[in-house]
């Protein structure tokens, strides 16, 4: 049986440095509320069009930012060229005012994909 050495075994039985002290108090936090922003879940659907679509391609407003991918229980701060699967877990951060466009942006390119830009929403195209 093999035992670790005082201090936890990984730092050759020393124990960890103490943290450095802190100066002055700590910096307030500055929660979303503050910001007037809100953060979205998006779960990417078996179904859904976002699959397989990059990261640069979800072309959100402006001021909004796709922030974390959850895969498969890992987590993964997205590029731009980061492929989007169906089961990823999406946490987009939005300012407050623009939440419904960056929502319809969203179910847009869910229902159509990269071409989204394109096509724009199908519900508000004429039918011929």
């Amino acid at each position: 049986r093999v035992r670790a050495p005082p201090g936890g075994g990984a730092g050759g039985g020393f124990p960890a440095p103490p943290p450095p002290p802190r100066r002055g108090p700590p910096p307030p936090p500055a929660p979303l509320d503050r910001v007037a922003a809100d953060l979205l879940q998006v779960t990417i659907a078996p179904t859904s069009k976002m699959h397989g679509v990059e990261v640069g391609e979800l072309r959100l407003p402006a001021g909004a930012s796709l922030s974390l991918v959850i895969r498969s229980g890992s987590v993964l701060v997205p590029e731009r060229r980061t492929v989007l699967r169906s089961g990823d877990d999406l946490l987009v951060v939005t300012p407050r005012k623009l939440r419904e466009a960056t929502e319809d942006r969203l179910r847009q390119v869910s229902q159509n994909g990269r071409l989204a830009q394109w096509l724009g929403d199908p519900s508000r195209r004429e039918r011929d």
